[in-house]
């Protein structure tokens, strides 16, 4: 975003005593601001791009009363007048009055001083030596995200969303909350604006309008007496931002009018036909006063290009990709992650490193791979020196993920993948990694109801399944015993029904053979969610 240079300077001076940043501002930085680039030969891959922004100029006429304010080019910048609508029936305002037009060009003063401020970030995060907090191997991408949300600090409202894609385990959700941590140290330092963070797995909540109940539950006080219904809350939500300024601070939990930041992880969860909550809440940052700053994450790389016309016209064009690690990153992270990476003979570090790389880079199949490594090694009785080998290393990451068993999973009838699909869920409650089958027969009733759906929603005259009697699960679990799937952990020669069992498999290989089956996929990716909360 190019600002021309006839705008006088005046107008975003810091009247206050000037600070480190505005020396710096005044002595070294360019009047011209680059779009959030850190660094000139940074792999495009991981940059915020904002290649569909306007480049033609246009002359914007404000209100005579506002103060140094007069008609302007703003290369790359306008000031849009317009009313935004809220779906589903919420407020809509009027972006015509001269009000708003005031709002707008002190927002834009705003925004302009913020810009250049993020220019002078790079500087100040090497010379406070802040690189060192950040995430191994990650860094480039946790100083854009670092410079997205401090700039969003220094502006009142009108702040597009940041969205950021990647292969899953390329560190995405924990570069954004490592820099949550760091912004959290200054805010506690008062060398930043205050802020509030909300943060919402979109795959956890019941339906995509429940996102408005997480909005307003972290905002407002509530007496207990009464539930708000999901169109009032978005109501009053939309009321908020938009009157943000004026708004009755009694309400609200915090009345300091923090700006808050919203960290969506899952995003395209929320994603369906209408696209009204994705809308609403895109559409919020554009309000001149709403104090919102909101990052998601998703795995899906092209996401923003499926999002209907209108929502893409409040989504903004902010994205950074994470591309996925590659062997001597992951050779960093390792060595970085495992205290005891000594242990290991090079060739195994090696190995590991180079096969989890052609494996999308996936940073959590390495730790699952040395972890089960560590395991092979103690059980071998190892003499003093002895180290960690490359066979056990190679044999840790054919036992996590043979494709035999991958394949033997996918191809399990119904019935027998939602008994697993039940004892992975008892596991998960129990956190002993074991589970009664009493429990896990009871659990299995629950999911096919859900199993059924699915069926019939892709074949219409698809043959739904019965609950079964217990005879019938009792078979099915000495089956999967038998096949090497399940093992018993606990017994009881005199009732069945108070075994215990547990899989023979690791969690990963479930997931990655179950969680994109047509069928009971969803079910997959809702237990997977609840263990990660």
């Amino acid at each position: 975003m190019d600002i021309d240079e006839n705008i006088n300077q005046s107008e975003i001076k810091n009247e206050t005593k000037p600070t480190e940043m505005d020396n710096m501002l005044e002595n070294g930085v360019e009047d011209e601001y680059e779009e959030m680039s850190i660094d000139e030969d940074y792999n495009n891959e991981s940059k915020i791009s904002n290649d569909n922004k306007p480049t033609t100029r246009k002359k914007i006429k404000l209100n005579n009363n506002i103060k140094n304010t007069k008609s302007k080019e703003i290369n790359g910048h306008s000031i849009k007048n317009e009313t935004i609508p809220v779906e589903n029936g919420h407020c809509n305002g009027n972006g015509n009055s001269k009000k708003d037009q005031k709002a707008n060009a002190k927002n834009h003063k705003s925004q302009i001083k913020a810009e250049k401020k993020a220019k002078a970030n790079e500087k100040i995060i090497k010379d406070n030596h802040l690189e060192k907090e950040f995430l191994p191997c990650r860094e480039k991408e946790q100083i854009e995200i670092y410079n997205y949300i401090k700039s969003g600090l220094y502006t009142e409202g009108g702040y597009p969303s940041l969205y950021i894609s990647g292969m899953p385990g390329t560190g995405k959700t924990e570069s954004v909350r490592n820099v949550f941590k760091i912004l959290s140290k200054e805010k506690d330092e008062a060398l930043i604006p205050n802020f509030r963070i909300l943060e919402i797995n979109a795959m956890k909540i019941s339906n995509t309008s429940a996102i408005y109940k997480s909005f307003y539950n972290f905002l407002f006080k509530s007496d207990g007496k009464k539930e708000i219904g999901v169109n009032k809350s978005a109501n009053i939500l939309d009321d908020y931002f938009r009157t943000r300024e004026t708004f009755n601070d009694i309400e609200l939990i915090d009345s300091s009018k923090p700006h808050l930041i919203v960290f969506i992880d899952e995003i395209d969860a929320l994603l369906n036909n209408k696209q009204s909550e994705l809308f609403n809440l895109f559409s919020w940052t554009t309000y001149p006063f709403s104090r919102l700053i909101v990052v998601s994450i998703s795995n899906v790389l092209d996401l923003p290009d499926h999002f209907i016309a209108k929502t893409q016209s409040r989504s903004g064009n902010n994205r950074l990709v994470f591309a996925p690690y590659k062997v001597d990153q992951l050779s960093v992270i390792l060595k970085h992650k495992i205290p005891n990476y000594i242990n290991y003979h090079e060739d195994a570090l090696r190995f590991c490193c180079v096969k989890v790389a052609a494996l999308n880079g996936d940073l959590r199949r390495m730790f699952q791979t040395c972890k089960r490594a560590e395991e092979i090694y103690n059980k071998s009785k190892p003499k003093i020196g002895d180290k960690i080998s490359l066979i056990q290393v190679l044999q840790a990451y054919k036992e996590l993920f043979d494709a035999k068993i991958i394949s033997l999973l996918q191809n399990l009838q119904i019935c027998e993948k939602v008994v697993l699909i039940s004892l992975f869920y008892e596991i998960n409650n129990s956190g002993n990694g074991k589970a009664n089958v009493l429990k896990v027969y009871n659990r299995q009733t629950t999911f096919i109801p859900r199993v059924n759906k699915s069926i019939t929603e892709i074949k219409s005259e698809g043959e739904v399944i019965e609950p079964s009697s217990f005879d019938s699960f009792q078979q099915i679990v000495y089956n999967l015993a038998r096949i090497g799937l399940i093992k018993f952990v606990e017994l009881n020669q005199f009732n069945f029904q108070e075994h215990f069992i547990s899989p023979k498999f690791y969690h990963e290989e479930f997931i990655q053979a179950l969680a994109g089956d047509v069928i009971v996929g969803s079910i997959v990716k809702d237990i997977e969610a609840e263990i990660k909360q």
